[in-house]
């Protein structure tokens, strides 16, 4: 037998954690229509069928029956190549950071039902994406076939999930090249996850190094963003190093070759691996530890100025969640209250449900599971169906990145003078418009002032990281073997909801 069953053969993850296999029909009677030669071939084409498949979703229209069948058998291809990629990551680091296949699949295996269109029918295209879309469809629909074959595509985007990088950071994995770490590492952040292991003349050599490899290879590569986005960090060419070997030269220093700077580039990069590995083993930086735990930071001199500075911040963050959770479950109720009523009239509501579902998983740490019967609902999907997590948290993150944008500068204007607010406010909205679906980087760099020196004073101010961290939190509890959140281990975020909860029933 062929391997073309992989084209309507669909692998989707149950409750209980195990794949389920299950042919699809209509999907197999399309591919024998387009490759009726194709059925029992050994040697698939597959590159070939992928065009043809993606030509057809192109021509009929998104729509339309056969858009749909093309979909949904690409659809079936990715799924049958993502448990191989969780499993190799299995096989290559299982060693190194104590995880499964098992493990990983939640992350990433998330498509139910290759026939269900993305929007569901129920809405524009607009309101369909601020909806959970499945990794599979994203990977379908921004898959090109003149750059690569769907394989390798998949494992691309995989591998690129945050929350599956988050899951594996926390093990102590971090997968992102060497090229991608030097671009993303800024000269601060160097300093502060090097602080502990290098000499200061080692220290000085790795700031040189990765301001040379940002002059010039972060600039080419910004730069060939603009015609060909999504192009994986590669290796610097010959030319790229012997530009970054100018450009040391023009800063006075001499000695270098182009062989010398890339093995240092490596060796640099290996080190910050290691450092981002270590720094996110846990919560004890007190970045992070100020605003996921919401804890007094002891210092080794309490400054009472820096104190109310922290006092007020956390109070901030605290608030911005709960005005962020509101926002996102509004929302989500006016989307549930405006679907058709169920038809049997005994039946909970959808909204009703939402929010009783909503208490039991936060408040009464009840897992899916045990929650189906309470809502009404027959199984665990269901109920997962129901509650939508992943849209709610991204929905949540959405909101409170915005409205502790618009606080921060309420409470620096104390801290800060009047040029280095606006400096700051000019700075967060460019952040935030450029780049609005992913991580901002609030930078506060070189800060005179005292009262913020142990914090403030490092340059990065990551308020999108350590919120991910928070979120990311929920996502870990969501997906334990227990499936919910401890009372003793809740974080800001699963707190905020039991409190916004208990609002609503008063």
């Amino acid at each position: 037998m062929g391997t073309a069953w992989r084209y309507w053969t669909h692998t989707r993850l149950e409750g209980s954690g195990k794949l389920r296999r299950q042919e699809i029909l209509v999907a197999q009677a399309f591919f024998q229509q387009q490759f009726p030669d194709l059925l029992e071939a050994e040697d698939l084409p597959d590159l070939l069928i992928q065009r043809q498949l993606v030509a057809v979703m192109q021509e009929s229209g998104e729509r339309g029956q056969s858009s749909r069948l093309a979909e949904a058998c690409l659809r079936c291809f990715v799924s049958q190549q993502i448990p191989q990629i969780c499993l190799n990551l299995e096989r290559r680091f299982a060693t190194q950071g104590q995880f499964s296949c098992q493990d990983l699949l939640p992350y990433v295996l998330d498509d139910v039902d290759p026939l269900q269109p993305c929007d569901d029918g129920l809405g524009s295209p607009a309101v369909a994406t601020l909806r959970h879309q499945p990794l599979a469809v994203k990977i379908v629909q921004s898959f090109d076939p003149r750059q690569s074959n769907l394989s390798t595509w998949t494992k691309r985007l995989v591998l690129q999930q945050k929350l599956l990088n988050a899951a594996l950071t926390e093990c102590g994995i971090y997968l992102a090249s060497d090229w991608a770490i030097l671009s993303h590492t800024t000269p601060v952040r160097l300093q502060r996850l090097l602080a502990d292991g290098v000499s200061p003349a080692e220290m000085d050599r790795a700031c040189q190094l990765l301001s040379s490899f940002h002059a010039i290879y972060r600039a080419d590569r910004m730069q060939r963003r603009a015609t060909n986005p999504g192009q994986r960090c590669s290796e610097p060419s010959e030319d790229q190093l012997n530009r970054m070997v100018d450009y040391l030269t023009q800063q006075r220093i001499s000695g270098d070759s182009p062989a010398r700077v890339l093995r240092e580039l490596r060796d640099l990069a290996q080190k910050l691996r290691q450092g981002k590995s270590k720094a996110t083993l846990s919560l004890d930086d007190e970045q992070i530890r100020f605003l996921a735990n919401q804890q007094q930071v002891q210092s080794a001199e309490p400054d009472d100025g820096q104190d109310a500075f922290l006092r007020r911040y956390r109070q901030q963050s605290e608030q911005c969640l709960m005005q962020a959770i509101q926002q996102a479950v509004d929302n989500r109720l006016a989307y549930l209250r405006s679907k058709k009523p169920p038809k049997d009239p005994e039946a909970l509501p959808d909204d009703r449900a939402f929010l009783k579902a909503l208490r039991l998983f936060y408040c009464e740490n009840k897992s899916m599971t045990e929650i189906a019967p309470l809502v009404g609902k027959q199984k665990q999907f269901q109920v997962t169906r129901l509650l939508k997590l992943d849209d709610l948290r991204a929905d949540v993150r959405m909101a409170w990145l915005f409205l502790m944008v618009d606080q921060l500068d309420q409470v620096l204007q104390e801290y800060l003078s009047t040029d280095q607010l606006q400096h700051l406010q000019q700075r967060l909205k460019q952040e935030l418009w450029a780049d609005i679906c992913q991580k901002w980087l609030l930078m506060l760099g070189n800060q005179p002032d005292v009262l913020l020196k142990d914090y403030l004073n490092q340059g990065e101010f990551l308020l999108g990281e350590l919120i991910d961290r928070i979120l990311n939190q929920d996502v870990t509890s969501t997906y334990s073997k227990k499936s919910v959140p401890q009372p003793e281990s809740q974080n800001p975020y699963a707190r905020c909801f039991c409190q916004y909860l208990h609002l609503l029933e008063t």
